[in-house]
């Protein structure tokens, strides 16, 4: 098996595991919290996300990227990365503790359903700064090409998450606290597990000089307003849901946004093996990189796009089977967030060739207008239309916001992603997504049911013929070894 594929398979199998166990705890946690405290539970760790993603000041992506200027020099890129981990951790730490005193400070206001400040406030910075340290060894262990590693303890970690849930939530019963004592408490035993297996796998962590430091977050720091318009596609979303609505609303909205994120598991997978090998080959000097990219860039639209029409088309009719009483409102919103999910595949091409260009402040810009006007439109359309308004505003958004950036990457360079390949996506995906959230009635008919698989076979078929056919001799011809591609671990 060409080793590419064989991560490919290897983030794919944590992926489906971890985001398919995570989802259906989503699910199983309905049976015990009211929407309402579901709807609290979302809220608590969208402000976590938030304190992440500022803690992080955009080092992540500065990692990834300053890392392959070591490319040459191993060694000298593994003392980069040990002195990386010890630097962000402790200016994580800082921030954190900053931030922990500034939700203080406006606790009542960030929180509804009045929540006590104790022992919540306290659980979501705990988690905060962990789930911060913890996707910094995760990037690194990307960067080094280690998928067994990265396999192992993420399913440690998912492993203590089903165990800690099942006592503090469903024995012992303790609710939306027993919830978060689960997700924290993971949480923390993830980051030991990873501090634990890097132990031999980086030198000893020197202090990194000023020159290194500078270089680190001038291209991280341009990248903190596209790392806050990520997290205001949807996580924050739910505050917008509270403002306008009510807390059990946020509740539906987390359960449907969570079995989108099941979905992800196979999207995720492949660009976390797809990013660093993408910076590989932009720098490598083979006559015949465009060809790979082109070969990668069309099997992924033709693996995702049949993948995310089947779910838009036949998931309701899955979660339907099983869903709580009172939580009927979610089935409707998935179809419009399945779609933003979507979009965000295909500003993925944009903001790679951005990123490796060094264009930092041209990715921000983009993803801070997109996200701004995707949280100004939810505001308004959940106020008229409910939750559903908001996952459509956030899926019709995304997509002006994607054509938006076409235009500035058209500014450096051409997009690797044609624009016919694009809006051909875009088409057959919308249309099951307008049909399904139209649809009230969600009761199960063969008539339907048969339509909806012809469509699916019709759409696949025309994938299989625009972008899949003419490379399927090059994919299963063997080529892409790891002894003989660019596609390899660098080793």
């Amino acid at each position: 098996m060409p080793y590419w594929l064989a991560s490919i398979l290897t983030y794919g199998f944590v992926n489906v595991v971890t985001r398919g166990a995570s989802g259906v705890l989503t699910l199983l946690y309905a049976y015990r919290l009211t929407p309402g405290e579901l709807g609290s539970y979302a809220i608590l760790i969208t402000i976590a996300a938030l304190i992440d993603v500022v803690t992080n000041l955009g080092v992540t992506q500065a990692i990834l990227r300053q890392y392959f200027d070591f490319k040459h020099d191993g060694d000298a890129g593994k003392a980069f990365l040990a002195r990386v981990i010890r630097l962000t951790r402790l200016i994580g730490l800082t921030l954190v503790v900053v931030a922990g005193l500034i939700c203080l400070s406006m606790w009542d206001h960030l929180v509804s359903n009045h929540l006590p400040s104790w022992p919540y406030l306290l659980l979501m910075l705990v988690y905060a700064y962990v789930m911060r340290s913890s996707k910094i060894f995760d990037i690194v262990a990307r960067t080094l090409d280690k998928p067994g590693m990265f396999a192992t303890y993420r399913l440690v970690q998912m492993a203590a998450l089903i165990l800690l849930s099942f006592l503090f939530v469903f024995q012992l019963r303790w609710g939306l606290q027993g919830a978060l004592l689960a997700t924290v408490g993971s949480a923390v035993f993830g980051a030991a597990i990873r501090s634990y297996l890097f132990r031999n796998q980086l030198p000893a962590s020197g202090r990194s000089d000023r020159s290194e430091i500078t270089a680190l977050y001038s291209y991280g720091l341009p990248l903190l307003p596209r790392e806050l318009a990520e997290w205001g596609r949807i996580p924050a979303q739910r505050l917008i849901v509270a403002s306008v609505m009510s807390v059990a609303d946020v509740g539906m909205f987390f359960l449907g946004s969570s079995m989108v994120a099941m979905l992800t598991m196979l999207t995720d997978s492949i660009e976390m093996w797809l990013n660093p090998q993408y910076m590989r080959l932009r720098t490598s000097t083979g006559a015949d990189v465009k060809a790979r990219l082109h070969m990668i860039r069309q099997m992924l639209l033709g693996v995702v796009t049949p993948v995310y029409i089947g779910s838009i088309l036949f998931l309701p009719d899955i979660i339907r089977l099983v869903l709580p009483p009172g939580y009927a409102a979610t089935l409707p919103i998935l179809g419009p967030l399945l779609l933003a999910s979507y979009v965000q595949i295909q500003s993925q091409f944009q903001q790679r060739q951005l990123l490796f260009l060094k264009r930092t402040v041209s990715v921000s810009v983009v993803t801070i207008s997109t996200s701004a006007a995707s949280l100004a439109a939810a505001y308004v359309a959940g106020g008229h239309w409910g939750v559903q308004g908001v996952a459509w505003a956030v899926a019709l958004v995304s997509t002006v916001g994607l054509m938006a950036g076409r235009g500035v990457v058209s500014r450096y360079e051409e997009n690797e992603l044609t624009l016919s390949s694009s809006l051909c996506g875009l088409l057959i995906v919308f249309l099951p997504a307008l049909v399904m959230s139209l649809r009230t009635d969600m009761a199960f008919e063969w008539l339907w049911e048969g339509v909806k698989m012809l469509y699916l076979l019709l759409a696949t078929t025309l994938v299989f013929l625009l972008w899949m056919r003419g490379h399927l001799a090059e994919l299963m011809g063997g080529k892409g070894q790891k002894k003989n591609k660019g596609m390899e671990s660098g080793k």
